[in-house]
């Protein structure tokens, strides 16, 4: 698993949390890291808007990539699917309170001036490697 020193290392180096979940764990669901991580990109910060944090949307993305159904009317493929990530989501909500990016750094993704702020509190550099370390455990008990 990728240490707070690693993940910081790449988010200095615009790495996202979204990318650094799906880099670790492309490989071992079949896909290629570099379309991996450009799918992953623009989910850091929660889509830019402090939605979903970006860990967890690139944790939902390897789900999707190992259990997600691609045939009409696969019941059984979405039910599987739909299992792991309702796993997921209670596991990453369990350990940090929420999925949202606004509640776990407490600052305004949509707005630059939050985003500087979020920045200079060092929160990104505390918090956020900690969300791609718990992202990366959940998926190991999952996958």
């Amino acid at each position: 698993m990728r240490t707070k020193e690693e993940i910081n290392h790449g988010f200095r180096k615009l790495i996202h949390c979204s990318m650094q979940v799906v880099e670790e764990k492309a490989e071992a669901v079949g896909l290629d890291k570099e379309t991996a991580m450009r799918i992953s990109a623009p989910f850091a910060g929660g889509m830019l808007q402090g939605h979903t944090c970006g860990a967890v949307s690139g944790a939902l993305m390897i789900i999707g990539a190992k259990y997600g159904h691609h045939q009409e009317g696969d019941e059984a493929g979405n039910a599987a699917m739909s299992a792991k990530t309702v796993k997921f989501l209670e596991a990453f909500t369990a350990r940090n309170g929420s999925t949202q990016c606004k509640d776990i750094l407490g600052y305004d993704f949509s707005n630059p001036e939050e985003v500087a702020k979020a920045y200079e509190s060092g929160v990104i550099f505390e918090t956020c490697p900690q969300m791609v370390q718990d992202a990366l455990a959940i998926l190991e008990e999952l996958l």
